[in-house]
């Protein structure tokens, strides 16, 4: 008698927590196939607390999300003529702050006001944010002054994070000529349902992009990112510091490490002896945002001036 009203309960409670996050149904269902029943109630209720600022969900593990990132804002006319700098999540610690170069004034116009999009059906939950075509927000923000990259594979994804942990770059990266007669899916290893909505940029506009924020002056860094920048095709063309080899003591040793491929050690282990943060859990996909977001705290944890 009591089981029969207990797990029917039990299991409304459940769904009225994953109801809670406003996921796509695809990203609902997933969840919900992929992890533990016993976990999925507190892992919502993890989520839930999580600043509207922050990702819910993780396209790259198919998973909740749970890193320290801040969703780039969608800029007014009026902060973008500003210039005003949203609010910092990852401070600068003043004890151990590198030395960084001073941040240009905004020189974008104001952009025109974006259309206001539909309004939700009142028999769905409102969507989740949809991601901003990378020409309005990168137009819109003074250049970052140090950005942390990374870069993920098949197929080919970009992600970067300022100073301030905002999101500058969390993109599919479109070839510069296209493939013709390939049976591959064109975004493999995301779910149907939020294809459509993963923002994209084609590699030559990426570049462009890159190159422009190093000439403004920005601080590129990394954690092998000699890798990334191969496959983005600016090997030999943009300057950056490799944190791999930060938690050395001596520069010198450091530089010579660096030269010799040596003494590396992995983000997971950087991410776990330095910020007590486990990541990458039982060998899971990575995920670019969350390996720049703790590249980031890692510089400005171990970074020194120069």
């Amino acid at each position: 008698g009591g089981s029969s009203v207990t797990q029917p309960a039990a299991l409304l409670q459940l769904l009225l927590a994953v109801d809670s996050l406003h996921l796509l149904p695809g990203q609902a269902v997933h969840l919900l196939r992929s992890t533990r029943l016993c976990d999925v109630e507190s892992l919502c209720e993890a989520a839930s607390k999580r600043s509207s600022r922050s990702p819910r969900w993780c396209s790259y593990r198919k998973t909740l999300c749970d890193c320290n990132a801040v969703l780039t804002p969608f800029p007014t006319p009026s902060s973008a003529e500003a210039g005003a700098p949203a609010s910092s999540s990852l401070p600068l610690p003043p004890s151990t702050s590198p030395t960084l170069p001073p941040s240009p004034p905004p020189s974008s116009p104001p952009l025109p006001p974006s259309p206001s999009p539909p309004p939700p059906s009142p028999s769905s939950p409102a969507p989740p944010p949809i991601a901003i075509a990378a020409e309005v927000v990168l137009a819109a923000l003074p250049p970052p002054r140090v950005l942390a990259l990374d870069c993920e594979f098949k197929p080919l994804r970009c992600a970067a994070v300022d100073e301030n942990g905002l999101i500058r770059l969390n993109h599919l990266v479109e070839p510069a000529v296209k493939p013709a007669g390939t049976s591959q899916p064109p975004t493999p290893g995301l779910l149907s349902c939020d294809r459509d909505l993963f923002a994209r940029i084609d590699l030559p506009d990426l570049q462009a992009q890159l190159l422009q924020w190093s000439s403004d002056g920005c601080v590129f860094i990394g954690h092998t990112l000699a890798n990334d920048l191969r496959a983005l095709e600016l090997d030999g063309k943009l300057a950056y510091e490799d944190i791999s080899h930060l938690h050395m003591d001596d520069e010198a040793e450091r530089k010579a490490a660096a030269a010799r491929g040596v003494g590396a050690m992995s983000l997971r282990r950087l991410a776990a002896k330095y910020l007590n943060l486990e990541m990458q859990r039982g060998g899971s996909k990575h995920c670019a945002v969350q390996d720049s977001e703790v590249t980031m705290r890692l510089f400005q944890l171990l970074g020194k001036s120069e």
